[in-house]
């Protein structure tokens, strides 16, 4: 540690010039001393600047960096990778509320497991992130893993209101369905729809279910399986009743015609975004 330069007081007293000696000629500076100096200088220097920025910090709060998805236009994300399953970690508190299920393993991390159940589910609440106006485009995403012909992957739902985003397991196929909340679920006026024609087979697969202006897409394991164009689909969508695990409008209304409203199986890496996916994006979104 270099010692401390001392201030004028300090110094030692100056020595008496010796009598009777002739004074020798200086020639020219010490350089050891010059040396010292440069270096000594430095060392102060550097250590009030140090200082300075000691000081002029050590009261200022340190502001925490913001967790951002690097996937363009996440409006939510359920990994369940966390200690609370409902937490959505895009950042944007779309966060809900885990009614009933387990953790399981999943396709990456942690999974949901719901035993088919109408009161096993993820509740996710009612943040305007999941509303959606007239044209605006929108995909929902998931992986899931069952061997079982029905159930609900991902709904969302209004308690009066006819519109719907479903994410549905139906006669052992993958199916979308997007009804806006003019759907009257007669001939025109009714919802759009796109089938998934592999089976499922207990196996991991990932859906992708998208509306852009007038017409829905549907891509199975990175694969588009179809568009529908005739669907009451293009108007606002309005959502209350918003669900990972379950169709609760169906429970609400008593409605078994379509099988079980619960899901028996497993889900992971649920997303909401508030654009169109081109097909490579689809696949980008699959190996997140």
């Amino acid at each position: 540690m270099p010692r401390p330069a001392m201030d004028d007081d300090d110094d030692p007293a100056p020595r008496p010039k010796p009598k009777g000696k002739k004074r020798k000629k200086s020639r020219g500076p010490n350089k050891g001393l010059i040396i010292g100096l440069a270096i000594g200088g430095g060392v102060l220097l550097l250590a009030g600047t140090a200082t300075a920025i000691y000081f002029f910090t050590r009261d200022k709060p340190v502001t925490p960096v913001e967790k951002r998805e690097d996937f363009p236009g996440i409006m939510a994300h359920w990994s369940f990778d966390g200690a609370d399953a409902a937490t959505d970690v895009s950042g944007r508190g779309n966060g809900g509320t885990l009614n009933a299920g387990t953790f399981a393993s999943g396709k990456k991390g942690k999974a949901m497991s719901f035993g088919g159940r109408d009161d096993q589910f993820i509740d996710l609440g009612t943040g305007k992130d999941l509303n959606f106006k007239h044209d605006e485009a929108f995909t929902v995403a998931a992986w899931f893993q069952t061997s079982e012909k029905v159930g609900t992957i991902l709904s969302l739902r209004h308690t009066t209101l006819p519109g719907q985003i479903n994410l549905f397991v139906r006669d052992n196929h993958a199916l979308g369905i997007v009804g806006d909340d003019t759907d009257d679920g007669k001939g025109a006026g009714r919802h759009a729809f796109c089938w998934c024609h592999p089976l499922n087979d207990g196996q991991w697969h990932h859906v992708a279910l998208m509306r852009y202006e007038n017409f829905i897409e549907i891509y199975y394991d990175g694969q588009s399986q179809g568009k529908d164009t005739h669907g009451a689909c293009r108007s606002k969508i309005t959502t209350n009743l918003r669900t990972i695990g379950c169709e609760r409008k169906f429970v609400q209304e008593d409605e078994r015609r379509f099988g079980r409203a619960g899901f028996k199986g497993s889900v992971d890496e649920v997303y909401v975004l508030n654009r169109w996916l081109k097909a490579e994006e689809v696949l980008a979104l699959m190996k997140r």
